[in-house]
């Protein structure tokens, strides 16, 4: 009886996940500019912005206080692998504790935290504070995430996620220059406190969200779980394609970001921080319309297009001598991600239920972080033995080895967008 109930429980779970597809394709007009699409955009960009304004400005507040080199470096690789092994927790809370409570304790933190800064006065301390941030601000994108993938009507997913994904790109524009202004203008205590607010304005739009989902409501087997289906828990098999493709895709960006501005100073070819600027002005104008576009075609051409894009920004990179080729390297580099990201991140959650989202999510998500930072790691080791140009040469094969794995593998598994039954 037991065995019985939980299949048709199973087959009932499933029709619930492929029902909201057919809904809205008969209803292609749903909105997206809900209340709640927008204040999940503004709670995403201001966590991202008081996490960004930092990541130029803390190495500064370190050597003020006496660290090294090595600490500042330290206290910058602790940060990301905190955001990393927090990602498949959070996940795992997402989809079996609900959608709230990580949530609320992500942004609390994140405001905790930020004024925290200002009380810290040793380096131990900072490097603990720093660990807790990455944490907490891991804790609370990911909620945004699977929350924005609960707002955003399934027949306009990758448009939807396009739109939410602006946020990213404006803070990662804006968000470390106007750190440095305040920093630089009035010091090291206003910056941790406009942190702060930044935090407490997200608080505030969270308060106002309707949260979609709770999956304190969702009904679960009882008994023992194999380990098996505890390890499927936290990292989605549905995702992994494309989160392995995007994995791959990641490694040479880790490289570009870490070390593009010593390129440009070091080979005289303009400004580290133009080139930032011009990746975001390309991300962001691709997202506006890249959505809709693997709405409708799938995200196998996103992929092809933005792989060409790449690898001819990295060809203006390695061979470029002038400012304007390094610029127009980052304007391609911005296209490709634009076009890829929501694509790839839809194949990724388009096909998962809702109670499984957290963990598709944090699957994606983890594969951007592992790549970049596995990038930034090689990209140093490879440029102590052969120099900069010959590194990013090096690197730039893990963008032909992610279009091969989608082009032979990932786009013949069941989450391409082509594979997909008719009736989802």
């Amino acid at each position: 009886m037991h065995f019985k109930m939980a299949h048709l429980w199973h087959i009932q779970t499933k029709h619930e996940a492929r029902q909201p597809r057919q809904d809205h394709r008969q209803h292609g007009d749903a909105p997206l500019w809900t209340r709640d699409f927008f204040a999940i955009a503004i709670i995403n960009l201001f966590v991202l912005s008081s996490g960004n304004m930092l990541i130029p400005t803390f190495p500064f507040y370190l050597k003020e206080l006496g660290g090294s080199e090595f600490i500042v470096g330290l206290a910058a690789s602790l940060y990301s692998i905190a955001s990393m092994v927090m990602r498949p927790v959070a996940g795992w809370i997402l989809d079996h504790k609900g959608r709230k409570g990580i949530f609320y304790v992500g942004v609390i933190g994140i405001i905790l935290v930020t004024l925290g800064y200002n009380f810290m006065a040793t380096i131990p301390a900072l490097i603990l504070f720093r660990v807790l941030h990455g944490f907490m601000t891991s804790a609370a994108n990911t909620s945004c995430s699977t929350n924005a993938c609960d707002i955003v009507p399934r027949a306009r997913f990758a448009e939807g996620m396009g739109m939410f994904g602006l946020t990213n790109s404006l803070a990662m524009a804006i968000a470390p220059a106007m750190g440095q202004v305040v920093m630089e203008e009035m010091g090291f205590h206003p910056l941790f406190c406009c942190c702060t607010l930044l935090g407490i304005i997200s608080l505030l739009c969270l308060r106002k969200l309707k949260i979609k989902v709770d999956m304190k409501s969702v009904p679960r087997r009882s008994g023992s779980i194999p380990l098996r289906h505890r390890l499927a828990s936290i990292f989605h098999k549905d995702a992994l394609p494309a989160s392995l493709v995007l994995f791959l895709a990641m490694i040479p960006a880790g490289a570009i970001s870490s070390f593009v501005a010593l390129f440009a100073a070091e080979e005289n070819m303009g400004v580290g921080a133009v080139y930032f600027l011009m990746q975001a002005v390309g991300t962001g104008t691709a997202r506006l319309f890249s959505g809709q576009l693997a709405d409708r075609k799938g995200e196998g051409p996103m992929i092809y297009l933005s792989s060409a894009l790449y690898i001819v920004g990295l060809f203006l990179i390695i061979f470029g001598r002038i400012p304007f080729m390094l610029y127009a390297s980052a304007l391609l580099y911005g296209w490709a991600l634009g076009l890829s990201l929501p694509a790839i991140q839809t194949m990724a959650v388009r096909i998962v239920p809702k109670e499984e989202r957290g963990s598709a999510s944090s699957t994606y998500l983890c594969s951007y972080d592992i790549g970049w930072a596995l990038g930034g790691l090689l990209g140093g080791v490879f440029v102590t033995a052969v120099g900069y140009r010959a590194m990013f040469s090096i690197l730039g094969i893990g963008v032909l080895a992610s279009l091969a794995l989608y082009h032979f593998w990932a786009r013949n598994t069941r989450s391409a967008f082509r594979n997909l039954p008719k009736n989802i």
